[in-house]
């Protein structure tokens, strides 16, 4: 195994090529990263996904209305957190059912919302895809996130996690500050 300590705007290039590692972060600072690198180029072919699955729509419309107009690294975080919920055990198991867990994710408290910009949406299938293959990842092992920008205030749950990073417009935070 290998340790780097990088800064930030290394970081953000490390996940960018992501797919090429197995790699876990280790360690979040303002200044630095401790990242620990298992291997090299362990996923060269992308595994299909079948584009009408219902965990790609349901994470593409999750992309969309809850991240667009982000960059690619920041939308993929947000589909970070989506997986990291559907494979941890207090979260339900499936992504659609993650998404859909009441009061979770802002978008689907609207009672009815349409695709307004077909570049978006292309952007966010993409995208969604991508990272429901494991070709593309930014690996936050986030759970919760936040757009400060749409809220006056943070929101209650935030002062009970561990805060890891920003990407774009969002705050990542992790498990509960007094668990690993």
């Amino acid at each position: 195994m290998k340790y780097f300590t990088y800064n930030y705007f290394f970081l953000v290039s490390f996940l960018v090529m992501a797919s090429m590692y197995t790699y876990k972060v280790l360690t979040f600072t303002p200044q630095s990263y401790k990242i620990e690198v298992y291997s090299y180029y362990t996923n060269p072919v992308p595994q299909p996904v079948d584009i009408e699955a219902p965990s790609l729509t349901c994470l593409t419309e999750a992309l969309y209305f809850e991240a667009r107009g982000e960059d690619k690294v920041g939308m993929l975080a947000v589909a970070d957190v989506i997986l990291n919920r559907a494979s941890n055990k207090h979260f339900p198991s499936t992504i659609c059912k993650v998404i859909n867990q009441p009061y979770q994710f802002s978008y689907t408290l609207e009672p009815v919302l349409s695709y307004s910009d077909s570049k978006s949406k292309q952007i966010a299938k993409e995208l969604a895809r991508q990272a429901l293959s494991n070709d593309y990842s930014v690996s936050t092992q986030a759970l919760y996130y936040f757009n400060p920008k749409k809220l006056s205030k943070d929101p209650s749950w935030a002062s009970d996690k561990y805060f890891l990073i920003t990407i774009g417009n969002h705050k990542f935070y992790s498990w509960h500050k007094n668990k690993s």
